[in-house]
Order: C-alpha cells, then structure tokens, then sequence
C-alpha cells in the first residue's frame, strides 16, 4: 500500500533531482549570462516566474502524471517513479562524463547508464523517511534564492531606472536623427585597393561616403555587442569588471535619455535594452505574453541540451554563439537561389535580419514632431553569409565550424 509519506518522499525524490539535474545547471549558466534576459527584454515577474517553474513547476508536473497513473495501476505508478529517477540520475551525470571523456567515452557512458540503473533499483529498495534525499530539501529553494539574489540577475529582478528623461538638456535646434548600428561590419569588406568604399560591389555605401562625413579610422572600442553597443550610446568606455548590464538600470544616461521628451522614438534594439520603458515600453513589446514565454522555453532546452550532450550528440542543435535568443529556427528543405534582399526573410533560418532592416526603413515616416530613428541589427554578423546584392550564399549545414563550437568537436 502506497502510504502518505511514501508519496511525500516520492515528490521530494523528483524535486531534488530535478533541482541538482536539471535547474541549478540552468540558473548557474544563466546567472553568467544575463544578457539572455537583456535582450529579451525580460521584466522582473518574468525572471521569477522562470525561476519558479524551473524549481518547482515542472517536476511538480512530473509528479502529477505520476499520480494520475497511479489512479489506474500501482505497478504502472512505481515503474514510472523509477523511471524517472532513473533519467534525472542519468541527467544528473551524464555532464561528468564531458569532462572525464570527452565525446569519445562512450564506453564509460553506457558504463554510467548501468550504474545509474543499478543504483536506482537499490536505492528504491532501502529508502525509509531516514534513508532517503529528504535531507537535501533546502536545495530545491536554496538555488534560485541563489540565483535571484546574486549579481548580476539581482539587477534585473530589483531594478529602479535611475535618471529621468525630464532631466535631458534643452535641444535648441531638434532634428531628425536617424541611427544604424550594423553587427560586425569589417571595414576592410567595404573598401578597394585605394581604400576608398568598393562603389562598384557597394554602391550606396559609396553615395552616402561622398555626401557625408565618413570617419575613417572610427571602430568600436570592445568586441562583443554587449560591451561595444552600450558604448556607443553612451559615449562611455566599457568597464567589464563591473559587470554591467545592457540595459537602462546599468547605462542610465544614453543617447535616448538625452534626447528626452522632446523627440519621438521608432527604436529596434536587438540583444540590448538601452532605452528606458518610459520612453520605449510600447516599442519593446514585440510579443505577447505566450510567444514570450515559448521562445524562453525552447531557448533554454537547447542551452540545456548543449550543456547535456557530448558534441557528438549535440552537434546537431541550433548553434548560441551569434544571439542571446531565438536559437530554435525553422528549417526550409527547399531554398530558391536568386532571393534578392527585400524577399530573403521567407528563406531566413537564423533569423530574419534583412526582413528586420527593410521593416525598419520603410517605417522612417515625415513627422511634425523630431524623431530619432534607432536600429542595431544583426547584420553582416558571423556567419557571413551574404552577396553584395543581398544573396545568400549556399552553405552545407554540415561543413565543421560554421555553426559553432560544438560542431569543431569541442564541449
């Protein structure tokens, strides 16, 4: 007979290891990167109600369809319990192996697989309210205090907007202001062997160069765009021993504070958030509540698969090296060749980064009050992948290197 307390130990038995398996992993790699909340944007609500289903949520629902077995079969319901540990013990350490083998020590993961079987059927057989994972309990609750409350997640949980824009100096002459920040755009791709922008692979560049001041030797001053971006709007150095965020709470003073009330904005930012809600808010809700909430989901089962798998298991998955989001893209099996700029976002597997400048151009409307027109977008951005006239070349998905890390065999 299955009684109250063997159903109290069987819920702790999942939530612990879910927690040691498959949460605290999430949270602790997380917590290294909140730039995966940045660029989504995420609120603080958001943030906790990640951190709640990842604790308690999902393996809550394991439990649940646990019981509802057991309404129909004791034995059903006992083989699913030892099914269940059984995975997240394997979920558990399967990690390990990465690191003692690599992707070559399949060996020593069937090696684990069997002990992990064997050491579920035992542990089954002696647990008593005594000898049971219960003393591991404040674990489940521990990580994502852990999480919430250190640096620098702490910042997006807890946030306060520091400046206010009615604090902005008064603009004597507001004109229209219109900014494009390309990602990794190599100036050397842009120019022939007189250094002077190719007119002829780059024509428009070229036109905007001779009506224009081009600051020749003007670069970013860091590498990554979550460093270089808040630079470029604030005018300041980056300080990457503080840790800062991209987004309003960090950088309170840009170049959208400055503009303040007396400027509209048409704002796309992607993986920063610069510009504060109170001038944004409308702008950064692309999504509703539900698409949000999905794309977090698939995002973080592929970081927790690549975190999971060995690279030979893995290399299959969306590549994480060129965003902070959207890692999950449709796959075509068909693609036309001959698909000219304004039409390629029907055929985008990444993402849909020339669909995303012609939106934003074709949005630049005259306005009675002065705008400032803003966009980051992911183009050129490894991998290069495009023609002058806006083609794409042919890759072969399967050609090492192109997609990431773990396609070179590395974890």
């Amino acid at each position: 007979m299955h009684t109250r307390t063997d159903r109290l130990l069987d819920s702790l038995d999942i939530l612990i290891l879910w927690s040691f398996a498959v949460a605290q992993p999430l949270f602790s790699i997380l917590s290294r990167n909140a730039g995966f909340f940045s660029a989504r944007g995420s609120r603080p609500g958001e943030i906790l109600l990640l951190a709640a289903a990842l604790s308690l949520g999902l393996p809550l629902i394991l439990f649940l369809i646990e019981e509802i077995i057991g309404l129909t079969t004791a034995s059903g319901r006992r083989l699913f319990h030892l099914l269940a540990l059984a995975v997240l013990g394997e979920m558990l350490l399967l990690p390990w192996t990465k690191k003692v083998a690599g992707s070559a020590g399949l060996f020593l993961q069937w090696t684990l697989l069997l002990a992990v079987v064997l050491g579920t059927l035992t542990y089954a057989r002696i647990r008593t309210a005594r000898r049971s994972l219960a003393f591991l309990s404040p674990a489940v609750l521990i990580f994502p205090l852990i999480f919430l409350l250190t640096a620098p997640v702490n910042k997006l949980v807890f946030r306060r907007e520091g400046v206010s824009s009615s604090d902005s100096p008064r603009i004597g002459n507001p004109v229209p202001v219109v900014m494009v920040v390309f990602d990794e755009l190599p100036l050397p791709s842009l120019l022939n062997e007189n250094l002077e922008i190719n007119a002829f692979r780059y024509p428009n560049f070229a036109t905007l160069a001779g009506n224009a001041n081009w600051y020749r030797n003007a670069t970013s001053v860091a590498e990554g765009t979550l460093n270089a971006v808040p630079s470029i709007l604030t005018g300041c150095y980056p300080s990457p021993n503080l840790q800062r965020l991209p987004n309003s709470v960090d950088f309170p003073r840009s170049l959208f504070t400055l503009l303040g009330h007396q400027y509209n904005r048409h704002v796309r930012e992607d993986n920063t958030r610069l510009c504060p809600e109170s001038l944004c808010g409308e702008a950064a809700q692309k999504f509703s509540r539900y698409q949000l909430l999905r794309q977090v989901g698939s995002d973080l089962t592929v970081i927790y698969l690549h975190y999971l798998l060995p690279a030979a298991w893995s290399r299959r998955l969306p590549d994480m090296t060129n965003s902070w989001k959207e890692f999950v893209w449709k796959r075509r099996k068909e693609q036309k060749a001959g698909v000219q700029l304004g039409h390629y976002h029907d055929l985008m597997e990444w993402k849909d980064r020339p669909g995303e400048f012609t939106r934003f151009v074709d949005a630049i409307r005259p306005s009675s009050m002065p705008m400032l027109h803003y966009l980051h977008v992911l183009l050129p951005h490894a991998p290069w992948e495009y023609l002058p006239t806006g083609q794409r070349y042919t890759l072969d998905h399967d050609i090492r290197g192109v997609k990431g890390i773990n396609d070179q065999g590395v974890d």
